[in-house]
């Protein structure tokens, strides 16, 4: 259902910021602080909650299995100092929250339609849609590669 809306959101060109979590109950304090939903998750509810004006079109939403547990969540931004100028606060924001937590975060750009992971500070910028399937699930058994800890500079992996 996540691919299936991430399409959809590329294509209509919605930016979209999710968190999967990995870990049960990790993320419970950050969706207390968003509209807490608890929903069975679809393509279509995770399309609705993206799409403007509406209220929760702000923000990000975290998944925890098959659920929506929340949406309009604010996370925190990388302190990186050499982010890319061409990513904004979507992007800022996924990176920070993957350096602060357990969770892979997707990214749909709203300008673009690309589609992003952040995963524990490493953001995965343009995966082809085709190939998102794949990098989510190395993604959630942590088996993305890694280089090197984030520190002064975003590290950038183009896809």
């Amino acid at each position: 259902e996540v691919i299936a809306a991430s399409r959809l959101l590329s294509q209509a060109k919605l930016g979209a910021l999710i968190a999967i979590e990995r870990r049960k109950g990790s993320l419970k304090d950050w969706a207390e602080k968003g509209i807490l939903i608890d929903a069975q998750l679809s393509r279509e509810i995770l399309f609705s909650v993206f799409t403007p004006p509406g209220a929760t079109h702000d923000g990000g939403a975290i998944l925890n299995q098959d659920r929506l547990l929340a949406c309009s969540v604010i996370f925190p931004l990388t302190r990186t100092t050499n982010f890319p100028k061409e990513l904004g606060t979507r992007h800022r924001a996924a990176v920070g929250f993957s350096e602060n937590t357990d969770a892979l975060c997707l990214i749909v750009s709203e300008e673009s339609g690309a589609i992003s992971l952040a995963d524990r500070g490493v953001l995965y910028y343009d995966i082809p849609v085709e190939r998102l399937s794949e990098f989510m699930e190395r993604g959630m058994r942590h088996r993305l590669p890694q280089k090197k800890a984030l520190s002064q500079d975003c590290e950038l992996m183009k896809v």
